[in-house]
């Protein structure tokens, strides 16, 4: 039977699969659309959509079986670049550069894990390199070549944990930790927006909440989810909300809803995401302000967070004058390893990390979620944005229950691999 990770027949993109031999051993290589229809219209600054169609990537080797998702965004220019296509092209020149080799059994694609003669890690390996051998000065943008390598990047490292019986994290060489975890509510009416808070409060008492330009709109969206969620007022120990801004803001919008939040939520409001463009390091003009932003944030109590600016770890330097931490995420950093640098960077700045997702299924979540010791908190909850039945893995990460001693905290329990299954 031919190697396929199709279930979505109905999508016209043409799958990708095909059988190669490394080393003299078959490897089955495919990728194909990953179709997800979401609980809710996910709503930001920039677009609203109510499904979402990721790549699915599968690499069994043997007996064994490893599986990444990319996560697909609307496109946004400069930010979000890869669709469909993209992946399909820059799949086959990966699948194309394994057929040909040579081969090397020896690569070092990861300090920690040393060559010790296993056939199996020696054909891993060898698609480590072909990985990192594809030309990164890709004709579609670097953008767009690490979204790509990201998710195959998540298949091999679970590939790699299932053969060794050992969760990604280990391997990593990252302890087990549990994070606060934050649920998203998308930007949307009022009541939509307090619907989506309360539910996703069944999981998690930490919300990151979507807004757009416009301050007076902010701070009505506060005023009715607080009213919604805490209707005889907040008196909790730690903060709870963050706000997400996806670059919509101006400094003059930042102060105006600082003011606010300073006012009337005391001790409520974690940090602020992105509220500057996703191209602020080019605007040396804007930069002062922003720093001056900054500035204002700390002597509130607030942390701002970079997003949309933050890919890989050479943005680092020209975002710690106007952020207090960074969002890293997969598909921006090109996969697990430049996350990890990503996160290494941060922290020898000085910086705090988040860890955010795409929306997407269980698999993409529970990727990022090996990276969490390195990390204060981050939104993990692609999953929990989508349809259960458009979802086709199960397992990773668990939530800690509202009765638990750190309700909402997102812990992995310490299965191999990426430690998700396969729906029947």
């Amino acid at each position: 039977n031919r190697f396929s990770c199709r279930e979505d027949r109905s999508h016209q993109m043409t799958e990708v699969a095909q059988m190669v031999h490394v080393a003299g051993t078959a490897v089955a290589l495919a990728l194909c659309p990953y179709s997800l229809r979401l609980r809710s219209a996910f709503g930001t600054s920039h677009s609203s959509t109510d499904s979402r169609t990721n790549a699915l990537v599968a690499i069994r080797l043997q007996a064994v079986q490893g599986c990444g998702e990319i996560g697909l965004p609307p496109k946004k220019p400069g930010v979000y670049e890869a669709d469909l296509s993209d992946c399909t092209a820059i799949f086959s020149q990966w699948v194309a550069a394994v057929a040909a080799g040579p081969h090397d059994t020896l690569y070092d694609f990861f300090p920690l894990i040393a060559a010790d003669g296993d056939t199996v890690m020696g054909v891993i390996r060898a698609l480590f390199a072909a990985l990192d051998q594809l030309p990164a000065l890709d004709p579609r943008g670097p953008a767009t070549y690490r979204a790509v390598r990201s998710g195959i990047e998540s298949a091999l490292w679970d590939l790699a944990g299932h053969h060794l019986g050992k969760p990604v994290y280990t391997l990593l060489g990252l302890p087990d930790a549990a994070r606060p975890g934050f649920f998203t509510v998308g930007l949307d009416s009022m009541e939509t927006m307090a619907r989506n808070a309360l539910a996703g409060q069944r999981h998690t008492p930490f919300l990151k909440i979507k807004m757009d330009g416009d301050a007076d709109k902010c701070i009505e969206i506060l005023r009715a989810l607080k009213a919604a969620l805490f209707p005889n007022g907040f008196t909790g120990a730690r903060p709870l909300w963050s706000i997400d801004a996806n670059s919509a803001w101006t400094p003059a919008t930042a102060r105006t809803v600082l003011a606010t939040l300073a006012t009337d939520y005391p001790g409520l409001i974690y940090m602020i995401e992105q509220p500057f463009p996703y191209d602020v390091a080019a605007r040396e003009a804007d930069l002062a302000e922003w720093r001056a932003v900054k500035a204002d944030c700390t002597a509130a109590g607030l942390l701002i967070f970079a997003d949309e600016s933050m890919k890989t770890a050479e943005d680092i330097p020209l975002l710690a004058s106007i952020s207090h931490g960074v969002n890293v995420k997969l598909e921006k950093a090109g996969g697990l390893r430049g996350a990890l640098a990503a996160a290494s960077a941060a922290r020898a700045a000085g910086l705090l990390v988040w860890l955010g997702v795409m929306v997407g299924s269980t698999l993409n979540s529970a990727t990022t979620a090996h990276l969490l010791a390195l990390a204060e908190c981050g939104d993990l909850d692609g999953s929990l944005l989508v349809q259960p039945d458009s979802d086709r893995f199960s397992g990773g990460f668990v939530w800690h229950g509202p009765d638990a001693a750190q309700p909402g905290y997102a812990e992995l329990p310490p299965a191999a691999g990426l430690g998700v299954t396969r729906k029947p």
